[in-house]
């Protein structure tokens, strides 16, 4: 099948997991045997340092077809008048170029609606919300129309957690499918280990007696109030006064970078070592540091899915997380820990019972869980049920 997927964009050096989910489901596609293109309308502004105007390049084996635009934060009626016209631009290079797709799949409102802007009709869409900033109370101006004019267009409506799915049903009229995002389970695996170094199975309850004083814990995430970054140093920090080998790495870069900062040189002042902020790092660079970990743990307000999570699976990763949505889909008690709330309190109290149980989950185990759910192939196969649903035979 002809899939042609739009995307906020693609990976470039100034911004390199730009699209990145985008384009692994399209690698996903591919390999599956569909013939995709990867289209985008990249209107960030111009503080966004990339090159403007149209571009056709190949990334990882994938044709993408673009036009980036110096836009930035507009009124609603300007985004959706610039997005119509650009995104009916699109849809024209993109048939003279590759023939009409049988499927276009939008992911994010602002997509899916620009296509029903544009008088797209002869085309079947699905569309993919992501979106974090949707709540049962609604969302801003633009995006709560951008939603509501794809909705009405979409001949397929996919979220990628229940939680965002609820959302959307709810208040929004869908009647959404989950499919989640794809997760390269080739890039985020296990170290290698010997026999004897294998961290022992999962006892009957899920829980065992396999205390670690120390530590290694990793974090990943945009460094913004919501990912909770700040009350997971604090507590890490607190913790290490009886735990000395305890230690955290965040990788992430953010407007609370500075005071993390600040708070990391006092953590670290009393106890050296503890708490490393590595910034923003390649894909490959963070699957070499969850490799090097012993758990995962995060502590955010809200994850519509939450690849972060599922990329340490993959990894062999015990989870530690927060209440925050989407990856309450996955996150069983044979993968981690969930900690009662959001509060600074059960933090504590849920890292302090985490450490004390790392020895207990199995990493083999783990990694499968994200394996049979989130690979390219099993995610491949779901979206391929959707096309099969909305094309005309």
């Amino acid at each position: 099948m002809r899939v042609l997927v739009l995307s906020r964009g693609v990976p470039c050096a100034s911004s390199p997991l730009r699209g990145v989910f985008e384009l692994d489901q399209a690698k996903a596609l591919a390999a599956a045997g569909h013939d995709v293109l990867v289209g985008y309308v990249d209107g960030r502004s111009a503080r966004r340092v990339r090159r403007f105007g149209w571009s056709h390049r190949t990334i990882d084996g994938i044709e993408t077809l673009g036009l980036d635009l110096p836009l930035g934060a507009v009124r609603p009626e300007l985004d959706h008048q610039v997005y119509r016209r650009a995104t009916g631009l699109l849809h024209r290079r993109v048939v003279k170029l590759w023939g009409s797709p049988d499927v276009i799949h939008a992911h994010f409102s602002r997509h899916a609606a620009a296509v029903a802007r544009a008088g797209v009709d002869d085309v079947p869409l699905v569309y993919t919300e992501h979106f974090s900033g949707l709540s049962l109370d609604g969302a801003d101006r633009r995006t709560e129309e951008d939603v509501r004019r794809a909705v009405r267009r979409a001949d397929a409506v996919l979220a990628v957690s229940r939680p965002l799915k609820d959302i959307m049903d709810t208040r929004y009229g869908a009647t959404c499918r989950v499919v989640p995002n794809v997760i390269d389970v080739d890039l985020f695996v296990p170290p290698q280990q010997d026999a004897d170094e294998a961290i022992s199975p999962l006892s009957d309850s899920g829980k065992g007696s396999g205390s670690r004083a120390d530590a290694h814990l990793v974090a990943a995430g945009q460094l913004v109030e919501r990912k909770g970054m700040k009350p997971l140093i604090e507590v890490v920090g607190e913790l290490a006064a009886t735990r000395p080998g305890l230690t955290l790495s965040v990788i992430g870069d953010g407007p609370q970078r500075p005071e993390l900062e600040r708070l990391a040189a006092r953590i670290n002042a009393e106890h050296p070592g503890t708490i490393m902020l590595e910034g923003l790092l390649s894909r490959p660079q963070i699957a070499e540091r969850f490799a090097r970990a012993d758990g995962f743990a995060l502590a955010s307000q809200w994850e519509t899915f939450g690849v972060v999570y599922v990329e340490a699976m993959a990894a062999g990763l015990p989870i530690l997380a927060t209440p925050c949505g989407g990856p309450s889909d996955f996150l069983t008690p044979d993968v981690g820990m969930v900690t009662r709330s959001g509060s600074k309190d059960d933090l504590r109290a849920g890292l302090g019972e985490f450490l004390d149980s790392l020895g207990s989950w199995d990493p083999a185990h783990i990694r499968q869980r994200a394996v049979d759910r989130f690979s390219p192939a099993a995610v491949a196969a779901e979206l391929t049920k959707v096309y099969e649903d909305v094309v005309p035979r």
